[in-house]
């Protein structure tokens, strides 16, 4: 899965995380640098999930063609060759889902918010700086300065905003010219050759998969990555390149290895809420949108969502299957 937090990245990247898109990314594609053992246990792991390789998918059933794209949220210059593969596609669709569209999704941060307080702040009477540690609570505190928070707000907004924060990669878009991820490219084509467009989720559906969390538990979280030692541009540049590469899945399960790995003596409990955080962003979100595609009878329709979404027994593409389509791979670049 290629993102942990691409919603709210794209929401509040500009005016809460200046430095994730500022600063020089310094990671290393991990992949590059397997002992034997390591890259046969990988080989083994990516084996066992279905559907790991592949940014483009055909779904048929009877009629009905249902195109798959991952995408990647954030800009990369090797996008513009992947248009090209794509403009002509989009262009004989008779419908592009999206997970969201600009249409329903507030403006500005400020806003998101604003229209979604029960997604950001703490639950009535509970105050972050009363729930952690002093040493923790000033960590956080400086944190939400940099972020940009007032002094009075921060004790007030859920734990996983910070992790967000302290979670963040300075690999941010790649290339001058490339500020727009795919999903933006496929949105801003499609509306100018004037192909329907639709979205599968309403506003908030990605925001309760950080904030429906139990507060113990983003708590737990946000302590295990303000003592994070695994260097998370690292992670950024190994999915980034796997995602080209169309092995999503070998640069998602060789990171989180890595992040379990660094949090020795709490790797279980990391195991455990990183599974909860993908169940809920994943495996939940494409459930809940099987019902939304399988109710349109359009012939030819392009789904564009994260590539993280594709992979895995809970996978858009395994789901699919299940509803009675054959797949199979398509050229992506």
């Amino acid at each position: 899965m290629l993102r942990l937090f691409p919603f709210l990245f794209l929401c509040l990247a500009a005016p809460l995380f200046p430095s994730v898109v500022q600063a020089a990314c310094s990671g290393t594609d991990l992949r590059q640098h397997l002992s034997p053992q390591t890259a046969a246990r990988l080989e083994q792991a990516v084996a066992a999930v279905p559907f790991a390789q592949g940014n483009h998918w055909i779904a048929q059933r009877g009629d009905q063609s249902i195109h798959v794209i991952g995408t990647m949220h954030l800009g990369d210059g090797r996008m513009h060759r992947v248009m090209r593969q794509l403009r002509p596609l989009i262009l004989s669709s008779d419908l592009v889902f999206l997970e969201q569209l600009p249409t329903n999704t507030p403006d500005t941060p400020q806003d998101l918010i604003e229209t979604f307080q029960h997604q950001f702040v703490m639950p009535r009477g509970k105050r972050l700086d009363q729930l952690l540690p002093a040493k923790s609570w000033e960590a956080v505190s400086l944190q939400a300065r940099n972020m940009g928070i007032k002094r009075e707000v921060a004790p007030f907004l859920q734990p996983w905003v910070y992790s967000m924060r302290l979670r963040s990669s300075t690999c941010g878009p790649r290339g001058l010219t490339s500020p727009r991820g795919l999903d933006e490219r496929i949105r801003r084509f499609s509306l100018k050759r004037a192909i329907p467009l639709a979205a599968l989720e309403q506003p908030g559906d990605g925001l309760r998969a950080f904030s429906g969390r139990p507060i113990k538990d983003q708590l737990r979280l946000l302590d295990l990555n303000l003592r994070n030692s695994f260097s998370d541009n690292d992670l950024a540049v190994t999915r980034r390149e796997a995602y080209f590469d169309e092995n999503l899945t070998e640069g998602w399960i060789l990171t989180s290895w890595k992040r379990t790995e660094a949090a020795g003596k709490n790797s279980a409990l990391l195991r455990r809420l990183d599974a909860q955080l993908n169940q809920r962003l994943h495996d939940q979100r494409n459930k809940a949108w099987m019902p939304v595609l399988r109710s349109r009878q359009e012939k030819t329709i392009l789904v564009a969502v994260g590539a993280a979404h594709l992979p895995g027994r809970n996978g858009i593409l395994n789901l699919l299957r299940r509803q009675g389509y054959s797949l199979h791979r398509a050229q992506f670049r």
